[in-house]
C-alpha cells in the first residue's frame, strides 16, 4: 500500500513534476474514482505508518488544491475524521501534521459555506492551533494555519468565538512579531492578514 501511494504522491506531489503533469494526473485519478480509494486506505494503513499517512494526505493535498469537487467526495465519507484520526495518532510526526494543516486550509477555500464550517469545527481548530505551537518555525505551517484561520473568520460567530475562547489575535500578533524581519514573507503576511480580520469588531 506504501508503494502505491508513493507512486500516486509522485505524480500529483513532487517537485519534479510541472504544474501541468500534476493538475493532468489528479485529474486522472479524480476521474478513476481514486480519491475514495485513497481514503479509504488511508483509514485502514494510517494507524500503521506514519509515512502512509504523509504521503496519502500529501496526494490529498494536491486533488482538493485542483479539484473542489473532491472536497465534497471527502466530506461525504467522513475524511475530514480520517484526517484528524491521523493527526491524533502521530501527533509528534512533522510532515504528517503539517499536511493536516495543508489539507484543513485547502478545505477553507471555498466558496461553499458548509463546506468550510465542516473544517470550523472545535476539533479541526485545535489540530490548527496545536500544531502551530509545536512548531513555531516551520514557515508552512505557520503560513498554511493564518491562511486556516483567515478563511473561516466568515463563519457565523467564529471572530467573537477565537477572540474570547482562543486568545486568536495574541497568537498571530505573536507570529506577526516573529516573522517580521524574516526572509520568508509569507508567514508575516498570512498573519497580518488573519489579524487585520480577527481585530475588527
Amino acid at each position: 500500500a506504501t508503494e502505491a501511494i508513493k507512486a500516486l504522491f509522485r505524480k500529483v506531489g513532487s517537485d519534479n513534476v510541472s504544474a501541468k503533469k500534476q493538475e493532468s494526473a489528479a485529474r486522472t485519478i479524480v476521474r478513476w474514482e481514486g480519491v475514495g480509494t485513497i481514503l479509504f486506505a488511508l483509514k485502514d494503513w494510517h494507524l500503521q505508518s506514519s509515512e502512509f499517512a504523509r504521503l496519502a494526505i500529501g496526494t490529498l493535498i494536491q486533488l482538493t488544491y485542483y479539484f473542489n469537487k473532491v472536497k465534497r467526495v471527502l466530506v461525504r465519507f467522513g475524511g475530514i475524521n480520517t484526517i484528524l484520526d491521523a493527526a491524533k495518532k502521530h501527533d509528534t510526526d512533522l510532515q504528517v501534521r503539517s499536511n493536516v494543516v495543508g489539507l484543513l486550509n485547502n478545505f477553507s477555500v471555498t466558496d461553499d459555506y458548509e463546506a468550510r464550517e465542516e473544517v470550523a469545527t472545535e476539533e479541526c481548530i485545535e489540530v490548527v492551533l496545536e500544531t502551530m505551537k509545536s512548531w513555531p518555525n516551520n514557515n508552512y505551517v505557520q503560513t498554511a494555519g493564518c491562511d486556516y484561520f483567515y478563511n473561516i473568520s466568515v463563519v457565523d460567530g467564529m471572530k467573537t468565538k477565537l477572540r474570547n475562547n482562543k486568545n486568536i489575535c495574541s497568537i498571530l500578533g505573536k507570529i506577526i512579531d516573529k516573522f517580521l524581519d524574516s526572509s520568508n514573507d509569507d508567514v508575516y503576511q498570512a498573519a497580518k492578514n488573519a489579524f487585520d480580520i480577527y481585530g475588527t469588531k
